[in-house]
């Protein structure tokens, strides 16, 4: 065991070495495996609930230019026997648009979307224009949206994340 102690690499003991490599083994391992956690915000009242799809990423565009996608069923909301007749808010955060020239939201239902004896409900919200729009929601059950986006961007590149918010209420 001396004669282990003793050794040396490079004129560098052995033990440090072997200590050294050690640490920065472990150490890597820990930032290997670090968590990773994110955070879902939703208020919920009642029994009903509104479910939005996984971020919906636009596909890249150059400055100046139109563009828009569809992202079908990118938004379900449930409502409850005890929510029926609450309004569905949907609002556009004007500050987070700014890289934006023009930009329009769509989120619309067809005639099998919508529980028995619903109407088909539209809600369009854009910048520069209506930025929060509301939609009464008659029936219990799930209503199904189809969302929409078109928009110019404007002059400036850059990553843009658009805020848009719903929520259920009772008045318009």
């Amino acid at each position: 065991m001396k004669k282990f102690l003793k050794k040396k690499w490079h004129r560098i003991s052995v033990v440090l070495v072997s200590a050294l490599l050690a640490l920065v083994l472990v150490a890597g391992g820990a930032f290997a495996f670090a968590p990773v956690t994110q955070t879902v915000t939703q208020e919920i009242t009642g029994e009903s609930s509104i479910s939005v799809a996984d971020p919906l990423v636009l596909d890249s565009v150059m400055v100046g230019k139109n563009a828009g996608k569809f992202f079908p069923n990118a938004v379900m909301v449930y409502i409850s026997p005890d929510d029926a007749g609450k309004y569905l808010h949907v609002t556009l955060d004007e500050d987070s648009t700014t890289l934006y020239d023009q930009y329009k939201l769509i989120l619309t239902t067809e005639a099998g979307d919508v529980p028995a004896g619903s109407e088909i409900v539209t809600l369009i919200v854009e910048l520069n224009g209506v930025t929060e729009a509301s939609a009464l929601l008659t029936a219990e059950g799930t209503y199904t949206f189809t969302e929409a986006a078109s928009y110019k961007t404007g002059s400036t590149g850059g990553t843009a994340n658009v805020i848009v918010t719903f929520t259920l209420e009772n008045e318009a």
